[in-house]
């Protein structure tokens, strides 16, 4: 899973699309860079769908608490046929470059989410019009990874955030 060039791809309302930047470096054809964007996006949409199972939510009012169990066993399927998937339409050249430089890392939150490994909680707490968040990562025991926690504090929630404070409010 590479963590690949941050700023190569953005999020837009279809999910994540590749920068200019990117198909530059990439040297996609227009209907090349199409065809990427479309396989990224359907391997987002179904890792969202799988991890949407995974996840329990309860937002009231300007708190949120976000507790996502793990998924991994069912989701490297859906890194692996994007791998195919592009495979299909990159030539071997491409190839070896999207592999180093396609930001999987990002577009499947991997930095904070781990793709499916640990039991990870997101609490976000707005006021006075920034965003107070922090991620907790639980390993399994037998996993060898320490556990992690992140904290922060922005004008705007990072897009990996983002998804889960525009659901509407649970009030649960």
């Amino acid at each position: 899973m590479p963590f690949g060039t941050w700023d190569y791809v953005e999020f837009g309302p279809a999910g994540p699309v590749l920068t200019e930047q990117c198909t530059e470096t990439l040297d996609l054809k227009p209907s090349e860079s199409l065809a990427v964007n479309e396989i990224i996006q359907g391997a987002y949409k179904k890792y969202i769908e799988l991890e949407a199972k995974h996840t329990d939510r309860l937002r009231i009012g300007d708190k949120l608490e976000v507790t996502i169990t793990p998924s991994r066993d069912q989701a490297l399927p859906i890194l692996e046929r994007l791998w195919a998937g592009l495979d299909n339409v990159l030539d071997a050249r491409k190839q070896g470059i999207a592999r180093r430089h396609l930001p999987l890392g990002r577009i499947f939150a991997v930095s904070e989410f781990e793709f499916g490994g640990p039991t990870v909680t997101l609490a976000v707490r707005k006021e006075t019009g920034a965003y107070n968040y922090e991620i907790k990562r639980d390993w399994p025991e037998d996993s060898g990874a320490g556990d992690g926690a992140r904290s922060g504090r922005a004008l705007t929630l990072p897009a990996e955030y983002q998804r889960f404070w525009d659901e509407p409010a649970t009030d649960e």
